[in-house]
């Protein structure tokens, strides 16, 4: 593999490297005069802060994330469900990712495993008015599956490939009916009705982080066959 990188790397020819080279330096100078150019800024945290009490979250991150800009961030979740739904097009063989696990490393993750999740579900709850929320408690959560399909232990499985389906895409339209139920009640998209806005912000951020933790497994293990019960290495991905 090493080898054939090599050879595809020596045949680029050199008026290709240097034009990337300058393409890159011009890119990298781009940005940095615009860092070093950019004038001081009040920023936005005043006009935020005003904003909170109406939300219905003391955390200024939450607020601006998943009221004040929430369409950027269903974009974002719709950009992590799009990501795990090309890697499975992409039909990998559904082999273990691991050798068999020792008793050690199984006695480890049966210990660490509940731990992280509870911390994933700590972020999440801390999400509110403190640095937290739905990506960081997903990608705790989702560090767990990784440690559980690694040492192969059968906890993360589910019964169906419906299941599995389910909790993937449950952020993108859970987080999306949530916006055009906003539009059925008289409001703009995404825009949360007086007095909803906590409840709703928290509703999206749990089922957000149910299916984050699951797009992040799922692209580790690149074929959804591995995280049902009934996996057979020899079974096509598109098999449910």
């Amino acid at each position: 593999m090493n080898r054939l990188a090599t050879d595809r790397a020596s045949s680029v020819s050199w008026p290709i490297r240097l034009l990337a080279a300058v393409a890159l330096l011009a890119v990298g100078s781009a940005v940095a005069w615009t860092i070093i150019t950019t004038p001081d800024s009040p920023g936005l945290a005043e006009p935020v802060g005003a904003q909170l009490e109406n939300i219905g979250v003391s955390n200024p991150v939450t607020a601006v994330l998943l009221d004040l800009r929430a369409y950027d961030t269903l974009l974002e979740v719709v950009v992590l469900f799009m990501a795990l739904v090309a890697v499975w097009s992409l039909r990998a063989p559904s082999r273990s990712l691991a050798g068999p696990a020792s008793a050690a490393l199984r006695s480890v993750v049966s210990l660490l495993t509940p731990l992280m999740i509870i911390v994933g579900g700590y972020l999440l709850w801390k999400g509110a008015f403190a640095p937290g929320g739905a990506f960081q408690a997903g990608a705790v959560i989702a560090s767990a599956g990784v440690l559980l399909l690694l040492s192969e232990l059968p906890a993360l499985r589910t019964r169906r490939m419906v299941a599995l389906r389910t909790g993937v895409a449950a952020g993108v339209f859970v987080f999306a009916g949530i916006g055009l139920g906003c539009i059925a009640v008289g409001a703009r998209f995404l825009e949360y009705p007086d007095g909803w806005s906590k409840t709703l912000i928290l509703v999206i951020e749990a089922v957000s982080t149910v299916s984050i933790a699951l797009v992040l497994v799922g692209v580790f293990a690149g074929n959804p066959h591995v995280l049902t019960s009934g996996y057979d290495e020899d079974r096509p991905v598109g098999e449910s």
